[in-house]
């Protein structure tokens, strides 16, 4: 196997894909999306983590409910994106819980480094 690699790009927000088995056991909250689609800016977006699989589909494994708003409120434009290649199902879903571990950290109030 060889060493996942990164970089960042622009990508078509229909271009990407989920994975309900990997991203929360619980459905997306759609009361947080609609309330971040009510007060949509672009500028805020961020940069989103996907997974380029083999066959040329991109995977999120983080910003699902930032995309979810962008949608939402109309945003047809690229967005910017850090995309992975080279990670096994199993490493995506350990990056995945990851990147979301950190976010809960945060969101609590303690200081995230």
């Amino acid at each position: 196997m060889s060493t996942p690699k990164s970089t960042i790009k622009k990508v078509n927000i229909d271009d990407l894909h989920f994975y309900e088995d990997i991203q929360r056991a619980e459905r997306m909250d759609e009361r947080r999306v609609g309330k971040m689609a009510e007060v949509f800016n672009p500028k805020a977006l961020g940069v989103v983590t996907l997974s380029l699989h083999s066959d040329g589909r991109l995977f999120v494994l983080d910003g699902r409910h930032r995309i979810a708003a962008a949608r939402l409120a109309g945003h047809t434009q690229n967005i910017d994106a850090r995309i992975i290649t080279g990670l096994s199902r199993p490493e995506e879903a350990d990056l995945f819980r990851l990147l979301n571990a950190s976010k809960q950290v945060s969101a609590r109030g303690t200081r995230r480094s």
